[in-house]
């Protein structure tokens, strides 16, 4: 049977949506292409009419702009002036522990780093293109200096990394503590730019 080319990018798009949530709530190796395929109420070989494997699905979610990425890129065509603030505001939110679990559920950044370090070096790459991204963003606001690329790293990893941790903690009272501490070496840091 011969599907057409809408039916085939529906299906696609399908196969992505569920993916996301379960390699971020599971991880890349807990997630088998039976148990994806039979979440998006799919069979097994229609998984493989739009992926060579299953490694390239997950190279396709990290290559796509989401969470942290997505949301500093919606500064398209502002001042450099008005980027900082944007920056701050958006890291805000980013780190603010009430919006944990919704910055958890769109941000593979937060979510896949490790199971990005284990990966092969295709999936490592696809990680680390991401994360430049958000580091050239970041660096919109700042300059072209050494310095403001050093900032802009430092801010990114700050971010992530206190998602990451805040994620992990064992109370939300934890959470809060690194997410405040992250954003405070953030304002700092934008604010000396």
């Amino acid at each position: 049977m011969r599907y057409s080319k809408e039916h085939k990018s529906e299906t696609r798009a399908r196969i992505v949506a569920t993916a996301a949530p379960l390699f971020r709530k599971f991880g890349f190796s807990a997630v088998s292409v039976d148990k994806l395929m039979n979440a998006a109420n799919l069979t097994r070989g229609g998984f493989y009419a739009h992926f060579e494997s299953k490694e390239a699905l997950i190279e396709e979610l990290l290559s796509r702009d989401a969470g942290l990425v997505r949301m500093l890129g919606e500064r398209e065509g502002k001042a450099r002036q008005s980027l900082n603030a944007d920056a701050l505001r958006i890291l805000s939110d980013y780190l603010d522990a009430d919006n944990l679990e919704e910055i958890v559920e769109g941000c593979p950044l937060a979510t896949m780093p490790v199971d990005a370090s284990r990966s092969s070096h295709r999936l490592r790459s696809a990680y680390g293109n991401r994360f430049h991204k958000l580091i050239e963003q970041l660096r919109r606001g700042l300059g072209k200096s050494k310095r403001d690329e050093e900032k802009a790293i430092a801010v990114a990893v700050l971010a992530v990394g206190g998602v990451l941790f805040a994620r992990a903690s064992a109370s939300n009272k934890e959470a809060v503590k690194i997410e405040e501490a992250c954003y405070k070496q953030i304002s700092r840091l934008l604010g000396d730019s």
